[in-house]
Parts: structure tokens; sequence; C-alpha cells
């Protein structure tokens, strides 16, 4: 008989610790799906909306020709400004151009401020086969 009360004693507890494992489980389950995504918030986004997250295309800008001295300063006045753009060289026979790459729509107009105050240089977009480099 103590070994039937004793059975009877372990089956109960092994049910118990059972059931509090599987409420647990099941708290835990309704915690997570509390956390998701509410699908009545989803929707599509409209070809404008979708344009407005994707990065501005950057713009690769050249002022010349310029000859060193005026180089110097053309260099200088572009690299005071804030963030200071990438600028590479570029040499056509005697002629040297400034290649401002990556200006932002703020930049460029700022860029074509410092191109207009030194009088022969020519502000325009890089040539094709220049700007992706």
């Amino acid at each position: 008989m103590r070994i039937v009360v004793l059975i009877m004693l372990l089956a109960n507890v092994a049910l118990l610790a059972y059931l509090d494992y599987d409420a647990q489980r099941t708290r835990e389950q309704s915690a997570v799906a509390a956390q998701q995504v509410k699908p009545e918030r989803i929707r599509l986004m409209t070809p404008q909306e979708v344009a407005a997250l994707q990065p501005a295309a950057s713009i690769c800008l050249e002022i010349g020709p310029l000859d060193q001295v005026t180089l110097a300063k053309v260099r200088q006045a572009i690299e005071a400004l804030q963030p200071p753009p990438r600028m590479t060289e570029r040499q056509d026979q005697a002629n040297v151009f400034l290649q401002i790459r990556d200006v932002s729509d703020g930049v460029h107009a700022r860029v074509k401020g410092i191109a207009a105050g030194f009088g022969g240089a020519e502000l325009r977009l890089c040539p094709a086969e220049m700007a992706a480099g």
C-alpha cells in the first residue's frame, strides 16, 4: 500500500511540474506575440515614398581650367566647406581641373559661389568617363 501511495504522490508532483511548465511556456508565447508587428499597420508604399527613402544621387562637379596658384586657392576654399567634399584633380594637356565628388544639394550652391569668385574658372559636371572614378 505504501508503494501505491508513493507512486501516486510522485505522479501528482510530475503532473504539477508539467502543468506549471506548460503554463509558463504559454505566457512566453503570448509575450512574444504581443511584441510582433501589428498587421493592420502594414501598407504598401507609393513610388514617391520609396524614392524619398533612397539617398539622392551624388554629383561630380568640375572647376577649370585652373593654373596652379588658382587651383590652390580654390582647393583651400572648398576644403573650408563643412563637411569637406572629396576632391581629385584631372589634367588635360596644359590645363588642370579640380573635380569635387559626392556633392550634395546644399554644398552645390556653395561650390557654385566659390567658382564664381574665380573669374576664369568654369563650373560644370564632370565628364561621364571621369565621374564614375
